[in-house]
């Protein structure tokens, strides 16, 4: 029997900094028979999974040794793909030669060949005291994405999940989806009709629509998540699904200006979203145009870049901007002026838009943030706004008989409550944290997504692309499994943490450590376990053992016999 080596060089990056010729040649072990090495360029690729299964059908059934990136980057698909060439029942061992040797010593290439041979030379030395590689199996996902949220990221999501042929469940708390869209009437920067948007985003026949229900636990189990729902007003009895995902689209909020700028108590004050209120309105009935304001004044970044909400929405300021000219399209002798501290207008088409409102008559003074506006006011009404122009340094008094507070946009209220439950992070303002920068609709909890303003304030058109984004990558991670079945390599699929039962005293400091929600309550277990690890979420990181104050948790690395073995291997090949 004898066992081999498949070396990936992931695209000749690994041939720049490891001589595979003195690999092949260390791994003789003094003069014994040379082990057999397969190179392959790219092994998570099908033709290098399938070079890889011709080389080891040409051998005497033994082990395998993998030498290629880290397990968590590629090896779930690259185990797959020989299981479906026929690579199984053998057993496997897994050398992170990338991340775990290359990408160290990138200025020593002698030193990082040596240290390649000897970590390929371990994994053979564990291959000859394995004990008999069975495959490791991991629990196939629920075949059902559970969308949290109706506004037009969730229901883009809804729409691409259900393409791909999965089961949805879309939950929304209001009685209607749609989010804010409804509020919001027109749409920059093509001033676009929001009922037409949502008439693009309607929900097919298929998907399973919970509207006026709330989610009152969601919690991590074996193929996903178990969630219970249960109507807002109480009413109707709980009921428990289980998902294979989860997108979190939960949106955001306006935030309203209370206490800001004499907002409640002069009138003529408003938000931006009231605003947008009275506006459509008008332009539904050209008499409620009577109402509005002749003499407008729009301030920017009220509540906004400073110690509570450091960060600036980027939408505050097209949104004014687009009520202006719908401002001055009702009233054509109206004065608009925008007060800014600086205008955030990113991209070609928005750069398009904010000329076309200064074209149509949009004024835009700069402000200085370090001197508070006066409100000016007359028998309980707004007057005028006395400010400093950071350009010229002049004070000026601007009359006006309306003023629009720009407020950014907050997350979702119960954005917290369902991170937490999920063991998702927030960031220091409250918003979802994805992987970001290369996957920032992907949380570090293996099956939870987020997309539009629950990850950070977006425009609807972000909404609608990362919703429909986050629902294919849900699909994908609930999509049908292969016939064959998955297995994971012996040194990955051993390092798996475990809850001692007679140690574990509860702390409960392993479900906070935990980034992949591996460790969760036990609910039916004796008094004394009060935790357990799901086997099909778990990595191996070792978090929970580092973290626990009494030793239950543990992570089933080899024994010291394994350890012993591979050092012998090395010395002998040294």
């Amino acid at each position: 029997m004898a066992d081999a080596v498949v070396l990936c060089t992931c695209c000749g990056a690994m041939e720049e900094i490891f001589d595979m010729a003195a690999i092949e040649e260390r791994l003789k072990g003094g003069g014994s028979a040379p082990v057999p090495m397969c190179v392959v360029p790219r092994l998570c690729s099908r033709e290098g999974a399938r070079l890889a299964a011709d080389r080891m059908r040409q051998l005497p059934p033994g082990g395998l040794v993998i030498g290629a990136c880290a397990f968590s980057a590629r090896g779930d698909a690259v185990m797959g793909m020989l299981a479906e060439e026929g690579v199984r029942d053998i057993p496997v061992h897994w050398a992170d030669l990338r991340e775990g040797c290359a990408f160290v010593h990138p200025g020593d290439a002698k030193g990082a060949t040596m240290k390649a041979a000897d970590i390929l030379a371990m994994g053979l030395a564990d291959l000859g005291r394995a004990d008999g590689g069975a495959p490791v199996l991991r629990t196939p996902p629920h075949r059902r994405v559970l969308i949290l949220g109706g506004g037009p990221a969730g229901l883009a999501a809804a729409r691409a999940a259900l393409q791909r042929g999965v089961d949805v469940t879309l939950v929304e708390k209001r009685p209607a989806i749609g989010g804010m869209l409804p509020m919001l009437r027109k749409l920059f920067p093509d001033m676009g009709s929001s009922s037409d948007m949502l008439a693009r985003l309607d929900l097919p026949a298929g998907v399973d629509l919970r509207t006026a229900t709330a989610v009152s636990e969601l919690r991590p189990a074996l193929g996903g998540f178990t969630v219970t729902l249960k109507g807002v007003k109480g009413d109707g009895k709980p009921e428990e699904l289980s998902v294979g995902a989860v997108i979190l689209a939960m949106g955001g909020q306006p935030v309203l200006p209370k206490g800001r700028l004499r907002y409640g108590e002069l009138a003529g004050i408003a938000s931006q979203m009231e605003l947008e209120t009275r506006l459509a309105k008008a332009e539904r009935n050209p008499d409620d145009a009577a109402s509005l304001p002749r003499k407008a004044v729009f301030v920017q970044c009220v509540a906004a870049r400073e110690d509570d909400r450091p960060y600036c929405s980027a939408v505050c300021c097209p949104a004014a901007l687009k009520n202006g000219m719908r401002l001055l399209e009702c009233v054509p002798d109206a004065e608009v002026t925008v007060l800014h501290r600086n205008v955030c207008m990113p991209g070609r088409e928005l750069e398009s838009f904010y000329r076309l409102a200064r074209e149509r008559g949009v004024r835009m003074r700069p402000m200085d943030p370090e001197v508070p506006l006066e409100i000016l006011e007359e028998d309980g009404k707004v007057s005028g706004v006395r400010m400093q122009d950071a350009s010229s340094g002049e004070t000026v008094t601007l009359p006006c008989d309306g003023l629009a507070c720009s407020t950014p946009v907050a997350p979702a209220p119960d954005a917290a409550k369902l991170a937490a439950m999920l063991g998702v992070r927030l960031d220091d303002m409250g918003f979802v944290c994805g992987e970001e920068p290369a996957r920032p609709l992907e949380t570090p909890v293996r099956g939870v997504f987020c997309c539009g303003s629950v990850r950070w304030p977006c425009t609807v058109a972000q909404a609608v692309e990362e919703g429909a984004a986050a629902g294919l990558l849900a699909a994908t991670h609930v999509a049908e499994p292969s016939a064959t079945p998955s297995w994971r390599p012996l040194n990955v699929a051993h390092a798996t943490a475990t809850i001692l039962d007679r140690d574990c005293s509860g702390c409960g400091r392993c479900l906070a450590a935990c980034p992949h929600g591996a460790c969760v309550p036990d609910r039916g277990s004796g008094p004394r376990r009060t935790v357990a690890v799901l086997a099909d979420r778990c990595e191996g990181c070792g978090g929970c053992a580092a973290v626990c104050p009494t030793g239950a948790a543990r992570i089933a690395f080899r024994p010291v016999a394994g350890v012993v073995e591979g050092l012998r291997r090395v010395l002998e090949v040294a």
